[in-house]
């Protein structure tokens, strides 16, 4: 519902928060992407690693003056899904797809034997230079000032290493 004809219940109006999934913004790719988005943040943003699936492409489509992808999944299969994560934060600072392909991917394979290690560690020294300031990484080991420590809660009393709460005992 875009538009003033909608009243309250329009998506957009000013300090409006709109939660949704991933397929509902696949199926509604064309009213969603009709709204200027102040901030688009996308959790579990593995979910848009593949540049040809629809809800990748619909989270492509959104104009936002910010968009923000957390994962706690790292990059797992290969450099396509770094680009295609990349794009859809930032599009364009890889370049096109068959730049980025040239660029980066093209050379790897290129490469033989004892070489295949330095193109490799050469690439991505070159990819953490040019992201670098896009991204921040850290483990769940590492604590962020001014974030609560992380306490894990269970229904198993003889768990030692959780925090056993009752009403999750069942």
């Amino acid at each position: 519902k875009v538009g003033g004809v909608y009243g309250s219940d329009r998506l957009d109006m000013p300090r409006r928060l709109v939660l949704t999934t991933y397929q509902t913004l696949r199926d509604y790719q064309f009213s969603l992407s009709r709204i200027d988005w102040s901030i688009v943040a996308f959790d579990e943003a593995q979910n848009l690693k593949n540049p040809n699936t629809l809800a990748t492409r619909a989270a492509k489509g959104l104009k936002a003056d910010f968009k923000l992808l957390a994962t706690g999944t790292p990059v797992e299969n290969s450099l396509k899904d770094f680009w295609c994560l990349m794009d859809t934060a930032i599009p364009g600072l890889l370049g096109a797809w068959q730049s980025f392909r040239t660029t980066y991917i093209s050379p790897i394979l290129a490469a033989d034997g004892d070489a295949v290690r330095d193109v490799k560690l050469s690439i991505g020294r070159t990819l953490r230079e040019t992201v670098g300031n896009y991204m921040l990484r850290r483990t769940k080991a590492e604590h962020l000032q001014g974030l609560p420590d992380k306490t894990l809660f269970t229904g198993d009393v003889d768990t030692p290493t959780e925090t056993y709460l009752p009403v999750l005992a069942g």
